[in-house]
């Protein structure tokens, strides 16, 4: 099984980062991203905004790596939140050693910092 490289403290950085670069909508700073936590529709507006993340569909957390399944029609970022719909095993029968329509993926190559070399 693939393990997260990115913690929370990663994330909303990053995010930080993303939102300054874009200009898509007021700076934010890491704080205040974080109190947002809790919030889904400010994530799922956010995120129809920038490409560089997903939004968990076990938790409801921004991601920026995870599980990507049925190409995209479920997010998870983390084997936990993923365990909460299918097993490991059902997992790599869709994963089908990178042939099959369910992968783990890394959105940072989206992102505008990627792109900028920050």
């Amino acid at each position: 099984m693939i393990k997260k490289k990115y913690t929370n403290n990663d994330i909303y950085e990053f995010l930080h980062k993303e939102i300054c670069l874009t200009k898509v909508m007021p700076d934010m700073t890491t704080d205040e991203l974080r109190a947002k936590e809790s919030d889904p529709y400010f994530w799922k507006n956010l995120s129809e905004l920038l490409e560089c993340f997903r939004i968990c569909d076990a938790c409801h957390k921004p991601m920026i790596e995870g599980f990507c399944i049925d190409d995209g029609a479920e997010h998870y970022c983390s084997p936990d939140c993923l365990h909460t719909q299918m097993t490991n095993e059902e997992f790599e029968e869709q994963y089908d050693n990178s042939n099959g329509t369910s992968y783990f993926t890394n959105r940072y190559e989206d992102s505008m910092t990627y792109k900028k070399g920050e």
